[in-house]
């Protein structure tokens, strides 16, 4: 298993070579970064029941839907 720093080098190699700067990489990175977020939903509700106490329907209102909602927002307009 690769130790933080190892993974946090990586992905700063990464930024820094121009990898994210097109447009059409910004946006498959947000495509999974939402696929990521609906794939682990339920992780999400049980951590944050675990750490906050929030039902799962506080946690999707509250946490969950606002990111997915932020992410489609910002997918929309990357383009502008």
């Amino acid at each position: 298993m690769n130790s933080i720093p190892s993974i946090i080098s990586k992905h700063k190699a990464y930024f820094a070579a121009g990898h994210t700067r097109p447009l059409e990489s910004r946006l498959n990175i947000l495509r999974k970064l939402k696929q990521a977020v609906r794939t682990h939903e339920a992780d999400l509700i049980a951590a944050l029941y675990q750490d906050l106490h929030k039902s799962e329907q506080e946690a999707y209102s509250t946490e969950i839907g606002i990111v997915l909602e932020e992410i489609s927002f910002v997918m929309k307009r990357l383009r502008k």
